[in-house]
């Protein structure tokens, strides 16, 4: 699922939220307004978005998304 471009924490956080109930996990890189890089993670239900360090800085992915049949 590509990720928009760029996008804010709460913007993230949405996509995450709109995921079907059905999803197991989901992880992805997204480019926030300022540049810095966003990660994504859905386990089970816990939803995190923060933002990378320099260090773990990546470059930006799609979504990818896993969920039960």
């Amino acid at each position: 699922m590509p990720l928009p471009r760029p996008v804010d924490e709460a913007g993230l956080g949405q996509v995450l939220a709109g995921l079907p109930p059905s999803t197991l996990r989901a992880k992805g890189i997204a480019v926030a307004p300022d540049g810095s890089r966003l990660l994504a993670q859905v386990v089970g239900r816990r939803r995190e978005v923060r933002t990378l360090s320099d260090a773990e800085m990546q470059p930006p992915t799609d979504l990818v998304v896993i969920t039960a049949r």
